[in-house]
């Protein structure tokens, strides 16, 4: 099976390969460059457009059986800011989705994020440099290594893969 995914970031790409490995799909991943369109740091729904516009723009640059999206975001509920990725999994017409765990970004930086998403850099600064999105990730240092950012993104891929692939559902 042929996998595209709207990507460039070794991260997702490994938790694409993860996750269709630990699924038993026999897969190549083909990485394509493509842009998010939404913010570059997405809130609610932004997360959902932003991973499907990567799946959707993957198809239009390379043949595959299936298109990935990933992108990763801010979520408020229950009067909390959360951290989650979003999984978009395009197969032929079909469109599914799947979301990782979240963790609760501190009320001190939530605040100011919400009025500012720049300063989510800021924090990411904080806790070990902006470019933590394409090591462990923010995931990893809030956990103590105990989930890295692959593993993030893996379980919402294996959720958005699972919907697309079983005709049980």
């Amino acid at each position: 099976m042929k996998v595209a995914v709207g990507s460039l970031n070794e991260v997702k790409l490994n938790a694409v390969s993860k996750a269709l490995q630990e699924m038993g799909i026999d897969a190549i991943v083909i990485p394509v460059d493509v842009e998010s369109g939404v913010h570059e740091i997405p809130l609610n729904d932004e997360i959902f457009e932003g991973a499907r516009n990567r799946a959707l723009s993957a198809k239009k640059r390379v043949p595959a059986d299936l298109y990935i999206g990933l992108e990763s975001g801010l979520v408020k509920m229950y009067g909390k800011t959360f951290m989650v990725s979003v999984a978009a999994v395009l197969k032929g017409e079909s469109i599914h989705y799947g979301l990782s765990p979240g963790f609760e970004i501190p009320e001190r930086w939530a605040v100011k994020i919400e009025r500012d998403r720049s300063s989510f850099f800021e924090f990411m600064e904080e806790k070990g440099g902006r470019d933590l999105g394409k090591r462990g990730g923010l995931v990893s240092v809030l956990t103590s290594n105990v989930i890295t950012r692959t593993e993030f993104c893996k379980l919402a891929v294996i959720m958005a893969v699972s919907k697309a692939l079983n005709e049980k559902w």
